[in-house]
């Protein structure tokens, strides 16, 4: 486990931020596409079509708590590092260099 100190706090920071932004365009792109319809006019697809769409929608909405979860430790390291005396330009230009970097 990695340990925050003020050497590594802008660095972890920005591997969840990056995080956060990925999972995000990816949850919304499969928010978009994640009703199902009936496959057919038979008695299985009427029955299953509900079923499979509650169990979608739940594992959305795990996903998307997560991603709050993220949010929220992105908010609390941005804190530490401004209590490490990182300016908030500094940490601006950070994460600017960290999507800069290969």
């Amino acid at each position: 486990m990695t340990q925050v100190n003020r050497d590594n706090v802008l660095q972890v920071r920005n591997v969840i931020q990056q995080q956060v932004r990925e999972m995000q365009d990816a949850l919304q792109s499969a928010t978009l596409g994640s009703h199902v319809r009936a496959c057919g006019g038979d008695p299985i697809s009427a029955e299953a079509t509900p079923l499979f769409n509650s169990k979608i929608a739940k594992v959305l909405e795990l996903h998307w708590a997560h991603l709050d979860e993220l949010r929220d430790a992105t908010e609390q390291l941005t804190a530490t590092a401004e209590r490490y005396g990182y300016t908030e330009e500094e940490i601006a230009r950070s994460f600017a260099k960290f999507e800069a970097s290969p």
